[in-house]
């Protein structure tokens, strides 16, 4: 068995959490990324590695950054008490090394807008460390130079369409409703 270095699991615990957090939005989010919008992790050194940094449009963006949302911090910052809860426990957002922690994080967001010019629009810190924002396309060019910088995405809303139910496969002559409940008009009897 072989001892795993801390940062290695650090960067694991990171990943899960920010797939979590953002998984869901930019799965729905996929077909309209702007190209190179993403600030991938490098291979060891924890920098940032970008392609095609220049192909940003203006737009609402979400920013997010490295350090660790509340919900994932396990201790790395010197002064910051880890703020993950043990397994089977909640997070305690109101802890004062959660406040601690949270202010720290907005620090940091601050610090990385304002060294672009930006006012954000809004700050997340529980379970994503990130913030949107209204930006240039120079200024997303420039953020996404930043190593402080995770990831940096169009700020898009998706909705579901609940006026279809083709794509459950339910009407139709192969449909779920002629096939198994006599027609549509059958359908939602108890």
């Amino acid at each position: 068995m072989t001892a795993q270095h801390p940062a290695s699991a650090r960067t694991r615990r990171f990943r899960q959490a920010t797939a979590v957090a953002l998984g869901v939005p930019l799965m729905l989010a996929a077909s309209s990324l702007v190209p190179g919008a993403y600030a991938a992790p490098g291979a060891d050194d924890g920098a940032s590695t970008f392609q095609q940094a220049t192909d940003f449009d203006g737009g609402s963006y979400i920013v997010m950054l490295k350090d660790q949302p509340l919900a994932a911090y396990d201790g790395e910052t010197a002064g910051y008490p880890a703020t993950q809860p043990a397994k089977g426990e909640k997070l305690d957002v109101d802890s004062k090394a959660a406040q601690d922690y949270e202010a720290y994080l907005e620090g940091k967001q601050q610090e990385v807008a304002a060294a672009e010019g930006i006012d954000p629009d809004a700050s997340f810190t529980t379970a994503i460390n990130a913030f949107t924002a209204d930006l240039s396309a120079d200024q997303a060019a420039e953020l996404a130079k930043n190593p402080a910088i995770y990831a940096l995405a169009p700020n898009e809303q998706f909705s579901p369409d609940y006026s279809s139910t083709e794509f459950l496969g339910l009407p139709g002559e192969d449909g779920v409703w002629a096939t198994q409940l006599g027609g549509a008009a059958n359908a939602g009897k108890g």
